[in-house]
C-alpha cells in the first residue's frame, strides 16, 4: 500500500513482473541516428521510460502527479511527468521529460522537486531522498545546458539524492540497472 496520501494508485498504475535477461531496445531510442522514432513526441518518451521502470517492478504514475501529497491540480507546487515508487511506498524517482531548453525549466524542476520532498519528509510521508531524472530527447545542446545549470544548483538541493540529466537512451539504460528496493 502506498503511504503517500493524495498520491494513490490509479488506472495508470501497473506492476509488471521483472523478466530475466530483459533488454532495452536501443534502436528505438537512439537519437544520434535517423531512426524513425528519433524525434518522438513527449508522450511516447514518457511511455517508454514508464515501461522501463515497470519492468523493474516499480510503481509508476503518469497522471495527476500533484506534489505535495494531497494537493489538487490548482494547489500543486510541482507536477512532474512521472512519480516512481518502490514496494515500500517511497518515492524513488521524479521524472521530467524535457522538450524545452535546459535552462529555466530544469532549474525550476530541481528547486520545486527539492521543496516538495522537504515537505514530504517533514510530514513523515517520505523517508528517503529520491532521484530527479531529467530526460532530454531533442538536442544535445539542451542537455549540455541542463548539466551546466544543475552543476551550479546541485549543492542547494538537499532533499534529492541525485539529479541526472540524460538523453533517452542513457535514461533507459540507467533504469534497466536499478534494483527495485532503491
Amino acid at each position: 500500500m502506498i503511504a503517500n496520501v493524495g498520491l494513490r494508485p490509479s488506472e495508470n498504475w501497473t506492476n509488471v513482473p521483472s523478466q530475466a535477461n530483459e533488454s532495452v531496445d536501443l534502436k528505438a531510442t537512439d537519437t544520434s541516428r535517423n531512426w524513425p522514432t528519433a524525434m518522438s513526441d513527449h508522450n511516447e518518451v514518457v511511455e517508454r521510460i514508464s515501461k522501463q521502470f515497470e519492468k523493474k517492478r516499480f510503481q509508476v504514475q503518469t497522471r495527476e502527479n500533484n506534489l505535495p501529497a494531497g494537493a489538487g491540480r490548482n494547489d500543486a507546487i510541482y507536477r512532474p511527468d512521472m512519480i516512481v515508487w518502490n514496494s515500500e511506498g517511497q518515492i524513488v524517482s521524479l521524472v521530467e521529460v524535457e522538450t524545452s531548453e535546459g535552462g529555466k525549466a530544469v532549474a525550476g524542476a530541481a528547486i520545486l522537486a527539492d521543496i516538495c520532498m522537504e515537505n514530504e519528509m517533514a510530514k513523515g510521508l517520505q523517508n528517503t531522498k529520491p532521484n530527479l531524472l531529467l530526460v532530454f530527447y531533442q538536442t544535445s545542446a539542451n542537455l549540455e545546458l541542463a548539466v551546466k545549470r544543475l552543476t551550479a544548483l546541485r549543492p542547494k538541493t538537499t532533499h534529492l539524492r541525485d539529479i541526472d540529466a540524460l538523453n533517452e537512451r542513457e535514461a533507459l539504460l540507467k533504469i534497466s540497472e536499478l534494483h527495485t528496493n532503491c
